[in-house]
């Protein structure tokens, strides 16, 4: 996620034990931020929530690049829950499967599925 005031952000929200965090926390060190903000879900209940943000002091952050560029980077990153490319992939079915539209994400996995584009 990159911060965007009066954006909402639509996903799935998990509860997890406090032990958990160990591990999200080395998943998503390289330059991300952890911080609470409030998650309201279809019932309308509201809750306190945690959520990773990208900053745009990670080193592989590219700012406002091409979605082909931003595809080409993704394709050969690696991090240590496994490949770029297939949690990106993911995240567009998951995406698809919530009937949500994210045109950027979907830009993106375009490329990755047709690297010759």
């Amino acid at each position: 996620l990159i911060e965007q005031p009066g954006v909402t952000c639509r996903g799935m929200a998990y509860r997890i034990s406090p032990e958990v965090f160990d591990h999200l926390d080395v998943r998503e060190k390289n330059g991300y931020l952890r911080f609470t903000t409030p998650l309201t879900f279809d019932n309308g209940e509201q809750v306190e929530g945690l959520v990773y943000i990208a900053t745009p002091e990670n080193t592989a952050f590219l700012g406002p690049a091409h979605e082909r560029d931003i595809a080409r980077q993704i394709a050969g990153a690696h991090g240590p829950s496994g490949p770029n490319d297939e949690y990106l992939l993911r995240l567009a079915d998951s995406l698809r499967e919530l009937a949500d539209e994210d045109a950027h994400v979907f830009g993106i996995e375009h490329y990755l599925r047709n690297p010759d584009y």
